[in-house]
């Protein structure tokens, strides 16, 4: 999942293991697909997560 702050274009991912429900429309997984959410649906402890992506 990559997740984007949309004021900024900061792009961040996941931690390999995380413990958190995130809802249908802002997450799904399939063998080969990639899910974009705005930073602003996640929640702030789903935020706290985040690891920043450096291009």
């Amino acid at each position: 999942m990559l997740i984007v702050d949309p004021a900024t274009g900061a792009m961040y991912n996941l931690p390999n293991r995380v413990d958190i429900s995130l809802n249908p429309e802002t997450a799904s997984a399939t063998e080969r697909s990639l899910t974009i959410a705005t930073i602003g649906s996640l929640t702030v402890k789903q935020r706290e997560q985040l690891l920043p992506i450096d291009l």
